[in-house]
């Protein structure tokens, strides 16, 4: 290979200086780690699974006439435990994500809570952003998705926590068109304590699915949905298990 002439190495050093910044460093937006944590713009991930679990939260949203400027995240633990932070949209608008998050102090049993500025990116992405299509799902034990998934349901607020929790909503996406069966579980038991029949969940779609826990003393629970692919009728089966602690603290 003949080496550069000094006009060659010129022409590279022009053509480089002519690139587009955003080719040469990020910009402020894209995903990046951000000190306690990683959040910006990333490409759509590809997930792979039959049924992924995007979101596992309260049914509570609270009232924010703008953008706040903190959002937080409040979830309970029966004991210490790896925790694995996602906070992402639920139907893709901005590609908006955070994760890897380094707690401080740790994550203890009890009621942890981790909390953002969104000037770091919301704001410069969208300052109308669009809070209520966030979803967070708290996975324990483990940050691989997996047929069984271990998680802990959070509040997703800004200011004033709920006194209690009545009812989750789980987000989920079928990779395909699907039939589901959705059915919850008490601990140690194998009768559901409620139901419900999905006839068609488009596929690459979420779909949520609200449990009203009422009257259901703390515990643990799992909700189970089992379902078939309408173009193929193959079958799946996704399992989540969860900690019910209707009090807030």
């Amino acid at each position: 290979m003949r080496p550069l002439t000094t006009w060659g190495l010129a022409l590279v050093v022009s053509l480089c200086l002519s690139l587009p910044d955003r080719l040469l460093a990020l910009a402020p937006e894209d995903y990046q780690e951000r000190g306690n944590r990683s959040e910006g713009i990333k490409p759509k991930p590809v997930s792979g699974f039959d049924l992924e679990v995007i979101s596992v939260l309260a049914d509570y949203q609270e009232p924010a006439s703008t953008l706040p400027q903190t959002l937080r995240l409040r979830f309970f633990l029966t004991g210490p435990t790896p925790v694995y932070l996602t906070v992402r949209e639920q139907r893709y608008e901005h590609y908006y994500w955070l994760d890897r998050v380094v707690p401080s102090p740790p994550w203890q049993a009890g009621f942890n809570e981790f909390s953002w500025p969104t000037a770091d990116v919301m704001r410069k992405v969208d300052p109308a952003f669009p809070v209520g299509n966030l979803g967070a799902v708290v996975r324990l034990h483990s940050n691989r998705p997996s047929a069984v998934e271990w998680v802990a349901p959070a509040i997703l607020y800004h200011s004033t926590l709920p006194s209690r929790v009545e009812a989750y909503l789980f987000t989920m996406k079928p990779a395909g068109d699907a039939r589901l069966k959705c059915e919850v579980f008490a601990e140690g038991t194998d009768k559901p304590i409620w139901t419900r029949h999905i006839r068609m969940a488009a596929g690459d779609q979420p779909f949520t699915v609200r449990w009203e826990a009422g009257a259901s003393p703390a515990g643990s629970y799992r909700l189970v949905v089992a379902g078939f692919f309408l173009d193929n009728n193959q079958r799946f089966t996704q399992a989540i298990q969860f900690y019910h602690q209707p009090a807030v603290q």
